[in-house]
């Protein structure tokens, strides 16, 4: 199986796909260096800078299969505020949690293949704790600044309140040339349309290489 390489997200994208699970003082199990804050991601105790250079390669060298590549169904309008970051927390009342820590290409009903994000953190809590959580800020699931769901408190009641909700966290996203549903089921013949998200076999992310891969010299 040909293995394809991603583009490079920046050093904020980087900082913010960290996705660390705990914090303490101690030795990086990477460099040996004794650091006043260690960061706990993948069971694995780094120093910030050994994480991040651990985050960046997941995301830049690894192989398409490696990066374990999804599927994630998102109605418009949703799709483009993510792919322009006016939305950085993606909501999900049923199965997210798996989104963590993984490349999905957004599928947009009517729209097909939108464009590609790099999820980080995720949680999940009770609506009306997720949503204070969110108002809080403060670096929750490691993003710069207070997060950005797309919704107001309303909309958010009448989607979610009562449930549980997932919360994830989008580090990095690429906009690309949308590939229109019927170019997916050329590609793709096996696809269906995910209800909420999917993982992709190796053979299908290998056949949206050409898709996937910025053009030589752009991004």
């Amino acid at each position: 199986m040909p293995s394809f390489r991603l583009w490079a997200p920046s050093p904020d994208e980087a900082c913010a796909a960290a996705a660390a699970d705990g914090e303490r003082p101690g030795q990086c199990q990477d460099c040996g260096m004794l650091a006043a804050v260690l960061l706990r991601a993948d069971g694995v105790w780094r120093c910030g800078r050994c994480e991040v250079a651990a985050r960046s390669a997941f995301y830049a060298g690894a192989s398409l299969p490696a990066l374990d590549l999804a599927v994630a169904s998102v109605r418009r309008p949703f799709a483009g505020m993510l792919l322009d970051g006016s939305k950085d927390v993606e909501l999900r009342a049923g199965a997210g949690m798996g989104l963590a820590r993984r490349a999905a290409a957004l599928w947009e009903p009517g729209a097909g293949l939108v464009g590609v994000v790099g999820f980080g953190r995720a949680e999940r809590l009770p609506a009306e704790s997720l949503w204070r959580r969110m108002a809080a800020g403060g670096g929750w699931l490691g993003l710069a600044g207070r997060p950005r769901p797309g919704m107001g408190a309303a909309e958010f009641d009448r989607r979610f309140g009562g449930g549980r909700v997932t919360a994830v966290a989008a580090a990095w996203r690429r906009a690309r040339e949308p590939l229109a549903p019927a170019a997916v089921r050329a590609l793709l013949p096996a696809f269906q349309p995910p209800q909420s998200w999917r993982r992709l076999a190796p053979a299908e992310a290998a056949a949206l290489a050409g898709w996937l891969l910025p053009a030589q010299g752009g991004g």
